[in-house]
């Protein structure tokens, strides 16, 4: 049950054991379609998409400053965290109406000489939780999250949380 998925064919297994214990089977079954409804009454509270406005509200709501709009694709904001980090939060999977069922998570910064490929590489694999890149004179970190089935407000934010807390370690690492 630990799956969250409910096996019947085991519950109906159990009802032909014993025709003397309908009632057992009965409780069985409301038990088992009870442990189900938490997850049910959950569904509402789940992000399936988000949009420009959607994200822009999510960084103001960090405490954080949006400095723009639609530079790093069509459904995008670029803010910055109180300490100076500056990110940006790109749409994926985006509808007509700039739904968007994913979302990319990124810091950007000025690609500098004492980056190596072999550095870029080493935090790749070292920060499994985000993707380090190297694109013409930038050096990004990314992170990403798919909306498709819902993910809790809590999860959105303990991914972003991650992120941003992995992006100087980065860096650090790189310089050394």
């Amino acid at each position: 049950m630990s799956s969250g998925v409910t096996d019947f064919s085991k519950l109906a297994k159990l009802s032909k054991k014993s025709s003397e214990e309908p009632m057992k089977f009965s409780y069985s079954i409301i038990a088992a379609l009870a442990l189900g409804l938490p997850a049910m009454a959950q569904s509402s509270d789940l992000i399936t998409s988000m949009s420009e406005a959607d994200f822009a509200e999510f960084a103001e709501s960090q405490g954080h400053d949006v400095l723009g709009f639609g530079e790093a694709g069509k459904v995008s904001i670029r803010a910055m965290t109180g300490d100076g980090t500056t990110y940006y939060l790109t749409g994926t999977a985006c509808s007509d109406l700039g739904d968007c069922k994913g979302v990319n998570m990124s810091a950007r910064f000025q690609y500098e000489d004492w980056y190596t490929l072999a550095s870029i590489n080493t935090a790749n694999i070292e920060r499994a939780a985000v993707s380090v890149w190297k694109l013409d004179n930038v050096l990004g970190i990314s992170r990403y999250v798919i909306l498709d089935d819902g993910v809790t407000p809590g999860n959105l934010q303990s991914n972003f949380d991650n992120f941003l807390a992995i992006v100087p370690y980065v860096i650090e690492s790189m310089r050394n």
